[in-house]
């Protein structure tokens, strides 16, 4: 972590991509799931630790295999229950607010 501090020294504004290869949020498979939620942690803990304030994250949509509707539904409740909770709230993101069923 020393390296990269030391190579980002000086940037002022820095972007973090989160993994995206082989994670699936919003995965039938609730393994799959958990998986990819501690993945998108271990990141959102890594760019904290580095100062870095934004994120580029994908959600997984792959269009042959989730229906759309499911897919944002799943979604919706992937990001904002796991992890807007948590750690993107120290990110400077708007605040998390509930949603209601009419909302998703």
């Amino acid at each position: 972590m020393a390296l990269v501090r030391r190579q980002i020294e000086g940037v002022r504004h820095l972007w973090f991509h989160a993994p995206f290869a082989e994670l699936s949020p919003c995965s039938i498979d609730p393994l799959v799931r958990a998986a990819a939620l501690h993945r998108f942690r271990q990141t959102i803990e890594t760019a904290q630790a580095l100062g870095v304030t934004r994120l580029v994250v994908h959600g997984g949509f792959i269009p042959l295999v989730y229906f759309p509707e499911w897919f944002v539904e799943q979604s919706v409740l992937f990001w904002r229950d796991s992890l807007c909770r948590s750690t993107l709230r120290s990110m400077r993101s708007p605040p998390c607010k509930k949603m209601s069923q009419r909302e998703l």
